[in-house]
């Protein structure tokens, strides 16, 4: 199957996970990433095969995670980070945006926070440590309520 264009920021669609299937579980969706030894993942884990809508949110620079998810808050609800492997599988990269979910439930073998997101160029799903510096190109996916 031909993978999708990303939406336009603010436009809404829906998306489908089925949180029942292997690949979909939150510590699975870490398997193959560099850092050895065991993660853990301290949120939700979606449940059965939920269908919701979303929008793609441009909130510009931001110099912390923190100020990620306050800014987010104001725009709707931060999604469960599973959500990742349904806007990887639907969509094409656009080779201009990362593509993040603001929930660092993931905490690395060291005890760090990680947030998941898909890459901009190869499309790939990987993690990003929950601090630092969020430039101008990130759009965050929002759940419409």
């Amino acid at each position: 199957m031909d993978k999708l264009p990303h939406y336009p920021q603010g436009e809404v669609f829906e998306l489908t996970l089925d949180g029942g299937a292997p690949e979909n579980h939150p510590l699975v969706m870490v398997q193959d990433e560099p850092r050895a030894g065991e993660w853990k993942h301290s949120g939700p884990t979606i449940q059965g095969t939920p269908t919701q809508r979303f929008r793609w949110v441009a909130i510009g620079h931001r110099p912390t995670f923190a100020d990620v998810r306050i800014m987010l808050k104001t725009c709707g609800k931060i999604p469960e980070g599973q959500w990742r492997e349904a806007v990887a599988r639907t969509f094409a990269p656009d080779g201009q945006h990362p593509r993040g979910i603001a929930d660092a439930s993931w905490i690395d073998p060291r005890g760090l926070p990680f947030f998941p997101f898909v890459d901009a160029y190869g499309g790939g799903s990987r993690v990003r440590e929950a601090y630092g510096d969020f430039v101008v190109s990130w759009l965050w996916l929002i759940k419409v309520v």
